[in-house]
């Protein structure tokens, strides 16, 4: 039995290296996307949101609130207008994705004591851009409301310690804990490393058992089903954890996103993810009628995964159907338990989501070596 298991991982070995195609794609693939998707979120946050400016005003004041937002790395002043309809045409054109205007009366309203307003107008089509922007400005404007009550009151004869109690009398002391930057590179790099390893393993794995089912390599009577199974996923499972770990170095050195937590969690939720996916894969792969087959048809349910994974927008938010799509990704159970290893040094449910990915590869290789018996034998 050890001795035909032996003779199959050598030969899927040989022939993984072989064939070179294979072998390039699961090495590669997952660095390709630890190191594209890094790129992309170099930046962390989303940062030189164009805005017009449209100042009505024309006062000492007005001048100073957008000398604040001038000075924003979060907003690049693109344009002074004139007139409302000018602001309008500059958010219609896509000229900018903020605007900001300033009434008529703004200084003397606030030299009077009188409550005044500005507009701020934010193009939503992005939500990327409008998160961000009311984000910014929000914390921009209260810092300048705060900055002008001081004043007021300093005016009235307070002196500029008892001003700020009387304006700001409750401080809010914020402290962001393992993503403190609120960067997108910590947030979705990990997930996005799991993505590609899950393509990877579907481009070589998939078309496997389809592939031996159609040519019948093995002599039934010599070699089990299981010992088929088992050593032919040996070779594809080990590099896609050598993958995995390589690429969580990557992202280590040059997204400088930390490893806070044990190696030992970080690889037996790699090893049970690997394991996972590769038995969803054999489970299509013994259905599909060929190789072509065996590959497009997992496409309909992989790709999806990143965004029902709960990666980029969270389970608990989501209902019905949804969420039970949800819980069927490998993904699902991989990405947010590999963010907070990474990030928080623990994940609460690591073992849980370990033991629902071995769960899932052994429910699906086991349906996978009954479907490919049956087919043998036919």
């Amino acid at each position: 039995m050890m001795r035909q298991f032996s003779e199959i991982v050598r030969w899927e070995c040989y022939s993984l290296c072989r064939g070179r195609i294979p072998a390039i794609l699961l090495f590669l693939t997952p660095l390709i996307f630890t190191l594209l998707f890094g790129m992309v979120y170099e930046q962390n946050t989303v940062r030189h949101i164009p805005a017009v400016i449209y100042d009505a005003d024309q006062s000492s004041i007005s001048r100073s609130l957008i000398k604040v937002y001038n000075d924003s790395d979060r907003i690049d002043i693109c344009h002074y207008v004139y007139s409302s309809e000018a602001m309008e045409a500059a958010l219609t054109k896509d000229e900018a994705q903020l605007a900001l205007a300033i009434p008529k009366y703004f200084a003397k309203d606030i030299n009077a004591g009188r409550q005044t307003q500005i507009a701020l107008i934010v193009n939503s089509t992005n939500n990327l851009f409008a998160n961000s922007a009311l984000s910014a400005t929000e914390e921009m404007n209260r810092t300048f409301c705060i900055a002008i009550a001081q004043k007021l009151m300093e005016s009235y004869g307070a002196n500029s310690v008892a001003a700020m109690e009387m304006v700001y009398p409750i401080k809010l002391g914020v402290r962001i804990i393992n993503n403190p930057t609120t960067g997108y590179t910590l947030f979705m790099l990990p997930g996005l490393m799991l993505n590609g390893l899950q393509i990877a393993l579907l481009i070589t794995v998939a078309p496997l058992l389809a592939a031996f089912i159609r040519r019948q390599i093995y002599d039934e009577s010599k070699y089990s089903s299981a010992s088929i199974l088992l050593a032919k996923a040996l070779p594809y499972w080990l590099l896609g954890v050598i993958m995995y770990i390589i690429s969580l170095i990557v992202m280590e050195h040059f997204w400088a996103v930390p490893i806070r937590g044990s190696w030992i969690d970080i690889l037996l939720l790699g090893a049970a993810y690997n394991f996972a996916v590769i038995g969803i894969l054999y489970l299509v792969s013994s259905l599909a009628a060929d190789e072509t087959q065996a590959v497009q048809l997992p496409l309909l349910y992989i790709m999806p995964g990143l965004l029902y994974s709960g990666l980029s927008f969270p389970i608990i938010s989501m209902e019905g159907f949804g969420r039970w799509y949800a819980n069927t990704m490998p993904l699902t159970y991989a990405a947010d338990s590999l963010r907070d290893l990474l990030l928080a040094g623990y994940a609460p449910d690591l073992f849980g989501d370990v033991s629902t990915l071995l769960g899932m590869g052994i429910g699906c290789g086991t349906v996978a070596g009954i479907l490919f018996t049956l087919r043998r034998r036919r």
